[in-house]
């Protein structure tokens, strides 16, 4: 009984006095005449919170989504496993989504102040356009439309 005590002694003090910190990414620059890389991409797919996105329930599939920068077709695939994000340079092999956007979207997201408000403002002026490759009940089970909610769009 005395053992049982001091290990939740122990596990209060840890939580209590060395609380966990949420890993952050730096933030990538990206100077005018610099091409988009897989940095930018990436911190980008972590910041809108693509981490959330499961595995689909019925095969253990990961979620694949492909992003295209235009003008220059610039394709990137994000593959979210468990909640642990790959992002390559490269287009997706059957993707569930395509996110499509030009340069300016990523230099916009870059700059925010407020994250969550510039990504909303872009989909609002249509700068950002989604094609599902999915059902509506896939896209549900695997927590793509609520993230799209996040952004004040529906799938």
């Amino acid at each position: 009984m005395l053992l049982l005590m001091l290990i939740l002694v122990a596990i209060y003090i840890v939580f209590i006095f060395f609380p966990s910190q949420k890993k952050t990414i730096p933030k990538p620059a990206l100077a005018a005449d610099q091409p988009i890389g897989v940095e930018h991409i990436d911190w980008v797919a972590r910041q809108l919170g693509a981490a959330a996105v499961s595995n689909n329930p019925s095969t253990g599939r990961p979620a694949i989504v492909e992003i295209v920068v235009t003008p220059d077709d610039q394709r990137f695939n994000i593959v979210i496993d468990s909640g642990v994000i790959t992002t390559a340079a490269g287009g997706a092999d059957n993707p569930d989504v395509r996110v499509i956007g030009g340069r300016e979207v990523v230099e916009e997201l870059l700059s925010a102040s407020d994250f969550i408000a510039a990504a909303k403002d872009l989909d609002s002026r249509d700068k950002i356009h989604v094609e599902a490759f999915r059902g509506t009940e896939f896209l549900e089970a695997m927590g793509y439309t609520q993230l799209y909610a996040r952004y004040g769009r529906s799938a």
